[in-house]
């Protein structure tokens, strides 16, 4: 049988000042991804993985360091000036959460999944409590294990 892939969506997302950010949102099989961006620029992404009624976020990114032209209107053009930005701390993240648990019920789905791996903690510790705030379970795993902590939602 021959997969069907569906045609992308394209969904907004704002952050806690109200700026609109696109994200287009695709299906390949059981794999639901997110790519958000901000005009032209990728900002963030989320791959998850849905099986019967659970949906496992396999990763979810906010970039903190991402380039992108200073001007919009030279981007047309060559971009004279560039400029690093950080898309961290804008709310950004929690919306694309709201965003793929919403997707998530649509097809079904009554949990969600994930964990919190050594080199993500790494660049961030405080994971655990930016999940836990959002409604997760939070289960911290032992010292030297291959992930740092489980987390679960129920979309009930």
């Amino acid at each position: 049988m021959e997969e069907v892939k569906e045609i992308p969506m394209t969904d907004a997302i704002y952050d806690k000042a109200g700026r609109e950010y696109e994200v287009v949102t695709w299906t390949s099989g059981e794999n639901l991804n997110f790519k958000v961006r901000d005009r032209t620029t990728r900002v963030g992404h989320a791959y998850c993985h849905v099986r019967q009624t659970t949906l496992k976020v396999c990763d979810l990114h906010i970039e903190n360091k991402c380039l992108r032209p200073a001007n919009f209107f030279v981007l047309w053009c060559i971009p004279l000036r560039w400029r690093e930005t950080n898309y961290r701390n804008r709310g950004i993240g929690s919306a694309l959460l709201e965003l793929i648990a919403s997707h998530a019920r649509k097809k079904g789905v009554t949990r969600i999944e994930g964990s919190i791996k050594p080199l993500d903690y790494e660049a961030d510790s405080r994971l655990p409590q930016w999940y836990q705030d959002r409604g997760f379970n939070v289960v911290m795993e032992p010292a030297g294990s291959k992930i740092i902590a489980r987390l679960s939602l129920d979309l009930n």
